[in-house]
């Protein structure tokens, strides 16, 4: 991808930095940068499922924290700047870089669902948001970006407020059923969503199995119709449409289609053809 495009961003949608050394995630993204001629990006997430933190010694409940400070490290160190480790052969080490990026500031997201201290704190810090939008409603949405915008302090790129969502999208054909075709491979995407959902939620070890399948299948038929209704790219061209303006409305500066949610190849690939006519 890095490689073989000239005009698309490349970014990272969601980097859970409490459990990665921001060293390598500096040095590996300096990289794409390169790579790319600048066009890197990166959105960080401090994490929400619960069994991930068995992967590193950082405490579940200071997640957040570690995030900010990761995200501190690293656009120190992708402006040029060093930071101080202590090793455990004794002493101290500075570490700078050793591939510089193009760009002179990475441009940097926030990943969020709703959490309203989130949205701020990523204002607070100069970084941009990504949204998850999975059906809730855009006054909701509306609010949380409010809420951000206030608390906006320009300290790195980007240069002023930026909201990204990312939305599940498919533009259908004149004429097809949008419903018939995106339901199940939507509600099998819900499915691994709500499996790590009850894993953020539940630390006594219960997962998805403790729900019967009409369980699932219930929370599927929910939220794939409040996301028909209310925020999901999903329908003919006039729908889709209207839902990107009602977006703009929100307060959403970009959209990120997610379009791999489990459809077949073919109309994947039919459907961002269709979706690219409409800008």
């Amino acid at each position: 991808m890095a490689v073989v495009t000239r005009h698309l961003d490349v970014r990272g949608a969601g980097v859970v930095v409490p459990l990665r050394d921001p060293v390598f995630v500096a040095e590996d993204w300096s990289m794409v940068d390169r790579l790319t001629g600048g066009r890197a990006g990166i959105a960080f997430s401090p994490g929400w499922v619960r069994k991930d933190f068995a992967l590193g010694d950082v405490p579940y409940d200071e997640r957040g924290a570690r995030m900010l400070a990761a995200v501190e490290a690293f656009r120190r160190l992708w402006r040029g700047e060093s930071i101080e480790r202590e090793t455990t052969a004794g002493g101290a080490a500075v570490l700078e870089l050793a591939s510089r990026p193009v760009q002179p500031e990475a441009p940097v997201w926030i990943s969020v669902v709703d959490d309203r201290e989130l949205f701020a704190e990523a204002g607070r810090i100069g970084a941009g948001v990504l949204v998850h939008v999975l059906g809730q409603p855009l006054g909701e949405l509306r609010d949380l970006v409010n809420a951000y915008r206030d608390a906006w302090r320009p300290t790195g790129v980007p240069a002023r407020p930026h909201v990204t969502a990312v939305v599940h999208a498919y533009v259908a054909a004149e004429g097809e059923d949008v419903v018939e075709i995106v339901r199940p491979a939507f509600a099998s995407s819900l499915r691994t969503y709500a499996s790590m959902w009850l894993g953020s939620l539940v630390p006594t070890g219960a997962d998805d199995a403790d729900l019967a399948d009409r369980d699932f299948e219930f929370l599927a038929e929910r939220a794939f119709a409040r996301a028909l209704e209310s925020s999901a790219l999903l329908g003919p061209a006039a729908v889709v449409t209207e839902r990107l303006a009602a977006l703009r409305e929100a307060g959403v500066d970009e959209v990120g289609c997610l379009v791999d949610f489990g459809l077949e190849h073919a109309l994947v690939v039919e459907g961002i053809r269709r979706l690219a006519a409409l800008r």
